[in-house]
């Protein structure tokens, strides 16, 4: 567990999706739906190593998508924290 969390995230996520550490959430995606294309398998069938870079570049994007999805929630509900106790109330009020 210990290996698999050093290698997870010992990798370059940004250098896997090819961008500048100062990129934008759009420009993640831009080049994420870029690198898909070229990098897919199936265009690939003559690469054995395909299959490894694509998954390689579908779990950067996740992890760079995430975090700054939680950076921009944080930003703003840290200004606005009682919309926070309005959408949790909605949510139990949904439950019932």
């Amino acid at each position: 567990m210990i290996l698999f969390c050093f290698v997870f995230f010992s990798r370059d996520f940004y250098k896997i999706l090819n961008l500048p550490r100062t990129a934008t959430l759009n420009q993640i995606k831009k080049n994420y739906r870029k690198l898909a294309k070229e990098l897919h398998p199936d265009k690939n069938t003559n690469d054995p190593q395909a299959q490894e870079r694509f998954q390689d570049l579908g779990a950067a994007y996740e992890v760079k998508i995430k975090n700054i999805e939680v950076k921009i929630f944080n930003d703003y509900f840290r200004h606005y924290p009682i919309l926070i106790n309005v959408k949790f109330m909605i949510n139990m009020v949904k439950k019932v």
